[in-house]
Formats: C-alpha cells, structure tokens, sequence
C-alpha cells in the first residue's frame, strides 16, 4: 500500500486502458497480502506460493469485478466483504477444518518465542518434536484460531436481515454439544474457543446455551 499511495499509482492505472479493472485487481492484490500478512510465516516466496496456491485452486484470484448493481448474488471471501453489507449472507462450508499445515512443519518460526526444530535420531529412524517446536506449534495455532474468531465475526456480522451458515458435521458432534453446553450461560469457555477444528465448533455450542 505505501508503494501505491507513495507513487500515485492507482490514480495512474486509473488513467489507462480498462483503468476501473486495473485498479480493481491491485486493490485485489492488496487484500491478499493484507491476509498472507497474518500468516506467521513470512517472505516473498511463501507469498507468490500462496498466491500459486489460491490460482491452482481456483479461488479468489479471478479478475476483479468493477460492476455497481445491488441487485445480484455476490460471492466473494471473507476478506473481501470487510466493510460491507447484504441483506441475505450465506456463510458456506463452515463445517470446513481449519487449515493448522503452518504448525506442523520440522522448522517452526514464532515471532515472539522463537525457533523450534524438530529432532531426527538417524539410528532408530524417527523424528519426533521438542519442548520448543510444541510451543511455537502452539503459538501458532492459537494465533490461527484467534483470526478465524476474527473471521467469523466478521462474516457474521455482513447480514443486515439473516444470516445462513452452511455445513457439515456428524450427527454425534450435535448431540456432544447438546449435552455439553445445555444450560450453560455466558462466553463459551476459552477451552472450546482453543480447540475448535472448524467455524461449526464455535456455532453448534452457541445454539445449546440459553
């Protein structure tokens, strides 16, 4: 964002050819470094991989969109919705696992406590986890969970008159839940917070407690 506002560059895509596309896929761009930013592994290569990554797999790297009719279905991430509102939001796959691929790599890099290697004893042939890389796997994965809340509550909170959540969970998570929570009342425990796998995790409860 400083390269754009520092260089007026925006404002000079503007003047060119398909000028609305052009800023509209840079303010594209933008977003999803904005997003790769939260990661808590860092660098330019992981960011053109994660870029390679959404294109393979078809997501949220089609050509942005400059129409204005309010009135159309607009699918569009979480991110991209910040700041906006509709009438009707469906919030889709949130029985989906949360993607926790950072935590569980051999080399860990947390920002505040560090380094973390896992150990390799090339005589018995196995690799297992020190005290250090299961607190930084730790880290960040509460880190994750904390901006998928973020998330959530952001997704949440784009309705103005109804909310839809779609999803999928086995019948025994409804039931656990149902038992769990039944009569609970206020927050949710940060332990059920902390270990959610999904956005359903943190939703089932919340329909079980008065």
């Amino acid at each position: 964002w400083r390269i754009y506002k520092h260089d007026g560059y925006l404002a000079y895509v503007g003047g060119l050819r398909d000028g609305r596309l052009r800023r509209a896929n840079l303010l594209a761009l933008h977003e999803r470094a904005r997003a790769f930013g939260s990661f808590a592994r860092q660098g330019l290569h992981r960011f053109l991989r994660y870029l390679d990554g959404l294109r393979d797999a078809d997501r949220d790297l089609a050509a942005a969109s400059t129409a204005t009719d309010d009135n159309a279905v607009r699918i569009t991430t979480i991110h991209k919705a910040k700041g906006l509102e509709f009438p009707i939001v469906f919030l889709a796959n949130a029985g989906k696992p949360f993607n926790d691929e950072d935590a569980r790599g051999r080399v860990l890099i947390d920002r505040d406590g560090g380094i973390g290697l896992k150990v390799v004893d090339f005589d018995a042939k196995v690799e297992y986890p020190t005290i250090d890389h299961q607190h930084a796997a730790e880290r960040i994965r509460l880190e994750s969970r904390a901006e998928e809340l973020r998330l959530l509550y952001v997704a949440a909170t784009r309705a103005k008159e109804k909310l839809i959540v779609v999803g999928t969970c086995p019948l025994t998570d409804l039931a656990q839940n149902s038992l769990q929570f039944d009569g609970w009342t206020g927050p949710l425990p940060d332990l059920a917070l902390q270990s959610a796998g999904s956005y359903l995790d943190w939703i089932l409860p919340c329909l079980a407690v008065d």
